[in-house]
This record gives C-alpha cells, structure tokens and sequence, in this order.
C-alpha cells in the first residue's frame, strides 16, 4: 500500500530553500576570502545546489559522496564543471592538506553521533586553508527534512513508527537516522571554528561553523589539482556517466 505524503510541500518551501542557498553560498566565499588563483575545492556529501553557487572562484571543483547514485551527472548542476570522488566522509581517500578548502551542506547531521568526531577530523585533515559544515539548528522549530514543526522533538522509536506509514517531506525510510545539532553541539565538535547563523527571522534555520587559516601550510603531502587528486584515490573515482 502506497504511503501517505504528509508535511509541507516541497514548492512551498522552495522559495525559501533558494534564499538559503544563496546565504550559504555568501557566507562561505565571504568566510573563505580570499581566495587565490588556482584553488580546489572539495564538496563533502555533495553535489548539491549550492555547489555550483560556490564552484565559480575555483580551478578544481571536488564532489565527494559515499552514494554513487548520488553521483550520478543527472544530479549534478553543470555536471562537467565538477570531479567527482566515491568516498566515505568519514575516511577520505585523500592526502594531508590535499585541497585548498572544503565545504559540507547539510551532511552532518545525516552521520551517526558516533562517528561525527571523524568526519570532522577528516574535513581538518584534507583542508589546507578553510572549512565551512553548515546543518539545520535543532532549537529551530520546524524540521526541513521531515518538512514538519517540531518533529525533531519526537523520540526516534516515534519518528520510526510514522515514516513506516507515511513520508515525511524527503524521508520515508524508517531507518533513516537524521539528528540535528545545536551551537553547543558544533562548538563541541569544531572547537577551533566560528559558529554562526542563518535565517530568515532573528532566531537561525542554519547553524553554520567555519575556519579559515591566515597562512596556507608552505608543504602538503599530497597538495594536487583535481585530476590528479582524482588519480591518487584510483579505484574510488567515479567514471563520467
């Protein structure tokens, strides 16, 4: 039996979803200025609409995601402009300090608590200049995955026993394993990062954490552009589709 779609609509939201994604583009190359002649980017959980907001200062433009249907070049915007890297997140397959920065929209709150200190360590490892992790606020009172207010605040045994009769906006997996986080939960975990918001009210939709090194490090360990970085993970690269 077909399951009930309940939650907003995704064109009711869409309005807004746009303005976000300009703001996230915005901060990020504000946050990440300046950025010099010939850098990489590496999109982690990517690709999403933002990317390609974000891609135009960049030489090489990375799209990183354990999903190979997720890099697919049907999901892409300007599928050719990207590289794209089968990869978990959480164990890159690529060196210390190997692209200039790193960007990450809306994934962390998609990985087990368990293993959100590794991720993480892994966007610090392989950034040599800057990060920016952006997730949804958990005080914020509406769930932008569930397309519903306060569905954050329910149990997950609750959460569970819905989505196996319904969907809610993107989700209807009862598996499905989406925690938001709060400030203290991004101070926690970035501790060296600046936490700031985004919103269309005073009180934030998205809690974005970022850091920026004044001086880029005068070696790496494996410090390519995105081709080659692509020829050093070998097999984990996905072939044009």
């Amino acid at each position: 039996m077909a399951k009930l779609t309940l939650g907003l609509p995704i064109w009711a939201l869409a309005p807004f979803s746009r303005w976000r994604r300009r703001q996230v583009a915005r901060r990020f190359l504000t946050l990440m200025s300046p950025i010099p002649p010939g850098a990489t980017l590496l999109d982690v959980g990517g690709p999403g609409m933002a990317t390609a907001l974000v891609a135009a200062p960049f030489q090489s433009v990375i799209v990183a995601n354990i999903s190979e249907e997720a890099l697919q070049p049907g999901h892409l915007a300007a599928a050719d402009a990207f590289r794209r890297l089968l990869g978990d997140g959480c164990a890159l397959p690529l060196g210390e300090n190997s692209v200039d920065f790193v960007f990450s929209d809306n994934v962390i709150e998609h990985i087990c608590e368990e293993s959100r200190d590794s991720f993480v360590n892994e966007l610090r490892r392989v950034a040599a200049r800057g990060f920016l992790i952006t997730t949804p606020n958990y005080w914020f009172p509406f769930e932008p995955h569930y397309h519903m207010p306060l569905f954050q605040y329910l149990p997950g045994a609750a959460r569970g026993r819905l989505l196996r009769h319904a969907r809610f906006g993107f989700v209807d997996d009862a598996g499905e394993t989406i925690k938001l986080l709060s400030r203290r939960d991004l101070r926690r975990l970035v501790p060296e990062a600046t936490v700031s918001g985004i919103g269309f009210t005073p009180y934030p939709e998205t809690l974005v954490a970022s850091w920026r090194r004044q001086e880029a490090p005068e070696t790496s360990s494996d410090r390519r552009d995105g081709p080659a970085l692509l020829a050093a993970a070998g097999r984990r690269a996905v072939p044009p589709g």
